[in-house]
């Protein structure tokens, strides 16, 4: 696969069984290649019908891989906060507590969700060029109440590394039980993530609601014109992300 960073290498030292890092990769490989066997996306242009269907992967693997390892895994998104044009709105990498939990080594509450260090286990991913992440607006018809994790408010936000610092995202955060923790339930709004057919232009606005981009193409949903978007909405108990299109 090539969005993984890092190869598995047989362990000389001569111990038996595998590392955690390790499992951890193994079951990257084995939940994209199921996420993408798995997504039915009639109707989608190519590129987006990959770009969703690995990022409904590289979801399950988060969700797989807090299971596997009992622990939590952070699913960041870039937005515009990025030094890089390249990579606003196009960047989401996974990230793992680099040490234990604060809460349960010091009884501290969830505040250390925002603030512990963090290790990615992937690079970054980027989406191929032409898509960007979609704002709510520009996804199910542009329903009222409709958002995504790139419209999630300062609160549902923290830092990323990224480069050579770090970078406050949106993210999603499923729990060593595989269920979505951050935004939590009554933030339900912003469980979902899209995908639109646009490039990012500071200022440009082709689309109410969907700022710092021009739109590439159209469609007619609800009897409406809207942007050509898709996305992905992840159930907060199971963990799971599915297509209103399947």
């Amino acid at each position: 696969m090539a969005w993984l960073d890092q190869e598995i290498r047989p362990d000389r030292s001569g111990r038996q069984g595998f590392s955690f890092l390790e499992v951890l990769l193994v079951l990257s490989v084995i939940v994209t290649v199921l996420g993408i066997s798995s997504l039915s996306l009639q109707g989608l242009s190519r590129d987006r019908q990959g770009a969703l269907a690995e990022l409904r992967g590289v979801l399950e693997s988060a969700r797989a891989t807090a299971l596997a390892g009992r622990t939590d895994v952070y699913v960041a998104f870039a937005t515009d906060g990025l030094t890089d044009p390249e990579g606003r709105f196009r960047r989401f990498g996974l990230f793992i507590p680099s040490e234990a939990p604060l809460h349960e080594t010091t009884g501290a509450g969830t505040e250390d969700i925002f603030q512990r260090p963090l290790t990615g286990i992937t690079g970054w991913h980027t989406l191929p060029e032409g898509l960007l992440f979609a704002h709510g607006a520009e996804v199910g018809g542009g329903s009222p109440g409709l958002d995504t994790i790139i419209d999630a408010p300062g609160a549902f936000h923290r830092r990323f590394p990224s480069g050579t610092g770090s970078v406050s995202m949106p993210f999603f955060l499923f729990n060593r039980y595989g269920m979505l923790e951050v935004p939590p339930l009554f933030g339900e709004r912003y469980h979902q993530v899209g995908i639109v057919e646009a490039a990012y232009e500071a200022g440009a606005e082709t689309f109410a609601g969907a700022p710092d981009r021009v739109h590439l193409g159209w469609q007619t949903v609800d009897g409406r014109r809207m942007p050509r978007a898709v996305a992905l909405t992840i159930d907060p108990a199971t963990g799971r992300a599915r297509t209103s299109i399947e």
